[in-house]
């Protein structure tokens, strides 16, 4: 199987009563400059699930998105949602739970084996009437940096500028007499 392209920050998510926050995560910190897998956008071709489970591994953050119920079919072995957080918790990123009104963990006790650290995770209660202050305290939590911060735009125009000028420098003494 090739290689998915890099991301830093995986969202996972129970389609119903997660999407609509998944998505606006998603949309949210693409604007802000973080490169973000979100299996409807940019995961794609006949090997889903392996992609998925590969993306888990190399990111840096797994953001779970758990609404009322999202545990509920965690009971199956072959529940994606419940595989995806399974690979996030052994794996070397940072798993944040992002949770939606209503939603309470079961007791941890209650939980599979292979998901049962997930409420000890630090995470953070999202209230889409205050989405900004929820996404500041995401933030916060994310050990991924946008793209840019990696590599400021500043020095990409000073890098160019600096070209130029080497250019020029170069046209002139390499002119004919």
């Amino acid at each position: 199987m090739p290689r998915s392209p890099s991301y830093d920050i995986f969202i996972s998510y129970r389609r119903k009563g997660g999407h609509e926050t998944a998505l606006l995560l998603y949309q949210t910190l693409v604007r802000a400059g973080y490169r973000v897998a979100y299996d409807i956008e940019t995961l794609l071709g006949d090997e889903f699930e392996p992609q998925i489970m590969d993306t888990i591994e190399h990111c840096k953050d797994v953001l779970v998105v758990l609404g009322p119920g999202a545990l509920d079919r965690c009971a199956d072995s072959k529940d994606l949602l419940r595989r995806e957080i399974a690979k996030a918790l052994v794996s070397p990123c940072r798993v944040i739970p992002v949770l939606l009104t209503g939603f309470v963990f079961p007791p941890a006790e209650t939980l599979p084996e292979d998901i049962r650290k997930l409420p000890a995770q630090n995470g953070i209660q999202a209230s889409m009437p205050h989405f900004d202050s929820t996404f500041s305290k995401l933030l916060k939590l994310l050990v991924s940096k946008p793209v840019w911060h990696r590599r400021p735009r500043v020095w990409t125009a000073l890098l160019a500028a600096a070209a130029v000028l080497v250019a020029l420098v170069a046209s002139f003494f390499l002119r004919p007499p």
